[in-house]
């Protein structure tokens, strides 16, 4: 279920949705939200997304992966390329899809964890959303989903389609600063950071408290 669609603006323009990034399942998901926009101009609103090659190198895949730029995170090379084709789809005016905490929330081994009023919690957030969104002047559509975890569990191949998951979009917020300063870039994950946190909490306490040891 899709909460404050009204959120969208309804031609979004050069835009970078941010998500937390509990499961495989959002990068197909979050396409959605602008399935009206794409009846009318396909090739102008069906999103970019940014998942990790080695999550989706499965034959099932291949029907959605037309507009998936792949992440190749240990490969800082090719990653450089992979930031260059982000900047242009934003340059181009094209909706991209970005998870900064750049693997999926219950994967993560470390105790760094961002941690809400409320329980929920974030992996710490990469830098390279804020960068981008410094270097194009786009804008940040912020979102929350919960319950994807369970729709479709770390492991699992195929969606359990009978698992609810709620997305909820929140504001669109516009960083300032400098994408060749790092203190800008720094302060700029920061706020997109505080930003889901304060969504997250807009959706209620967490069902399950999770340990913050």
């Amino acid at each position: 279920m899709v909460h404050n669609q009204k959120n969208i603006s309804f031609w979004p323009k050069s835009l970078i949705v941010i998500s937390n990034h509990p499961s495989m399942w959002e990068p197909v998901l979050l396409n959605y939200l602008f399935f009206l926009r794409t009846t009318i101009q396909p090739f102008k609103f069906v999103p970019y997304s940014t998942p990790d090659l080695d999550n989706y190198n499965k034959w099932y895949w291949e029907l959605v992966k037309g507009r998936f730029i792949f992440v190749p995170r240990h490969k800082p090379d090719v990653m450089k390329s992979a930031f260059k084709k982000m900047a242009n789809v934003l340059r181009k005016g094209k909706i991209l899809i970005i998870f900064p905490e750049g693997g999926r929330t219950a994967t993560h081994k470390d105790n760094n964890w961002y941690y809400s009023r409320l329980g929920h919690r974030l992996r710490p957030l990469k830098d390279g959303a804020a960068r981008l969104a410094l270097e194009t002047n786009a804008e940040i559509l912020i979102v929350w989903i919960n319950g994807a975890e369970k729709a479709l569990p770390v492991g699992r191949f195929w969606p359990k389609f009978w698992k609810r998951t709620d997305i909820y979009i929140g504001p669109t917020i516009k960083l300032t600063g400098d994408y060749q300063v790092e203190e800008d870039v720094k302060k700029g994950t920061e706020e997109i950071a505080q930003a889901l946190l304060d969504l997250a909490d807009q959706t209620g306490p967490v069902s399950k408290p999770e340990s913050q040891s």
